[in-house]
């Protein structure tokens, strides 16, 4: 692959041949998703007998077909025209010489220095120094004043900070002090009174007789309950009982497998009720079923 060639081709597709076709074949083989060699590639077949075929393909990797038409039709102006007729980017002015750059400081003099005067640091003053000595003194002098000030107040509301009270080295008893009488009043007002409200009372022994029998009450007021002398209904009868609507062959063929015969039988003779047409069947199978029992 030429790539001087190739980079002309593409700035001026105008020039492409149909000698360029092989190499424009071997390279969209190589990069099948690059659109502007698809673009030269059916370029140079415009003569070939399969040119619309390349065209067509072109199209479809082309994302802007207006420019494929103008390059097909050689109406796209080459890139190299564009860039001539591009503004070139203004020169740089060269730089000033050692010579000049040296001269240049000394130009002036007089106000370069009034400048340097002007920016001299000024002096550092002292505020940064720590205090001094005689600062600490009167310091220390005011808080002695404060500590004896506070020290006589407190002596003359407390007494003499030298006495020691007394219940320091007092024994402790070894017994401890009865219970004062303010204590077993209020527990004697606090006992238990006799509830005037029958409703509590009533809950209040339940509560206690459920306590001293514990499960066992329960269980004997079960057993005192006399039992009831009306028979109990049987809860099955509805699930046995066969309505006329669901009597069917089927159903009784079913109850005859799982031995059911009376049931069959029962079936049966609702059937030979509701279709009298097969009376004689269902009579054969009523028969059959009685000699089975």
């Amino acid at each position: 692959m030429n790539r001087t060639k190739l980079t002309e081709l593409i700035n001026h597709p105008e020039k492409v041949t149909s000698r360029d076709a092989a190499m424009m074949a071997d390279m969209a083989a190589q990069y099948p998703y690059a659109a502007i060699l698809q673009i030269l590639l059916a370029k140079s077949q415009q003569q070939h007998e399969q040119a619309r075929q390349y065209l067509g393909t072109a199209a479809l990797y082309t994302p802007n077909r207006s420019v494929l038409r103008l390059v097909m039709e050689n109406r796209l102006p080459g890139l190299a025209a564009q860039a001539a007729e591009a503004p070139q980017p203004p020169l740089q002015q060269p730089q000033a010489s050692a010579s000049q750059q040296e001269s240049s400081p000394h130009i002036s003099t007089a106000s370069g220095n009034e400048q340097l005067l002007d920016r001299s640091p000024e002096p550092e003053t002292d505020e940064h120094q720590g205090p001094s000595p005689d600062f600490y003194n009167e310091l220390q002098e005011n808080l002695r004043r404060l500590k004896a000030n506070r020290t006589k107040s407190s002596s003359a509301s407390t007494g003499s900070p030298e006495e020691s009270p007394t219940t320091e080295n007092a024994q402790v008893p070894e017994k401890a002090p009865p219970i004062s009488p303010t204590v077993q009043q209020i527990m004697q007002e606090h006992q238990e009174q006799t509830l005037e409200n029958p409703r509590v009372q009533q809950q209040r022994s339940l509560i206690d007789s459920f306590l001293q029998n514990g499960s066992m009450l329960p269980r004997r007021q079960l057993q005192d309950q006399p039992a009831s002398e009306s028979p109990q209904a049987d809860l099955s009868q509805p699930a046995t009982f066969t309505p006329p609507d669901l009597a069917t062959e089927t159903l009784a063929a079913i109850m005859e497998r799982q031995g059911k015969t009376e049931k069959a039988i029962d079936i049966y003779q609702k059937l030979l009720l509701k279709y009298p047409q097969k009376s004689a069947y269902f009579a054969d199978c009523i028969e059959r079923l009685k000699k089975i029992e």
